[in-house]
């Protein structure tokens, strides 16, 4: 299937700006894809890691959600932030101008969630990556940190990478 796949993408000229994208399990041909040429979202997207470009639509669909929140007063809060790669794509591409927020567990997510870079060391790098915008980078189970939620929000992305907990 990986290969006929690959074939199909060199066919149809397939993220190289024509008029094909395969991007975060979505492949598409023959639509508008804008965004990819968008100088202001290609500047926010700086130098991304494979699996971040692999998930552009996603990203952009983030950011344009975020800006639109950003009409209206609250913050802005990822719950699932993980590396803050993605968030920090969206908060380069909004420049917002109030209080950002993220949740994660960061090192001790449950098994069916974790990912390579879960760890002791990975909240000092959020920190980090989120300290342009002042971000607030809170520690643990989010279900036991609700209190520390913003009374607005403007825009929330959630990706727990959990159904059973997103759900709740």
């Amino acid at each position: 299937v990986h290969d006929t796949l690959q074939k199909l993408m060199r066919l149809l000229d397939a993220n190289t700006g024509k008029h094909s994208t395969f991007h975060d399990d979505l492949f598409v041909w023959f639509r508008n894809l804008f965004f990819t040429k968008d100088p202001r979202f290609a500047e926010a997207c700086g130098d991304l890691n494979f699996v971040l470009r692999a998930r552009l639509w996603r990203l952009y669909t983030l950011c344009w959600a975020c800006e639109q929140g950003l009409r209206h007063p609250g913050s802005i809060v990822d719950i699932g932030t993980y590396d803050g790669k993605a968030l920090e794509v969206v908060l380069r591409y909004a420049k917002p101008d109030r209080l950002v927020m993220a949740y994660d567990m960061f090192d001790n997510p449950p098994e069916e969630s974790k990912k390579r870079d879960h760890g002791p060391d990975l909240w000092e790098k959020v920190c980090e990556r989120l300290k342009p915008w002042g971000g607030v980078v809170m520690k643990g189970d989010v279900t036991k940190l609700l209190w520390t939620l913003p009374k607005q929000i403007a825009f929330c992305q959630i990706d727990l990478n959990d159904a059973e907990a997103e759900a709740k």
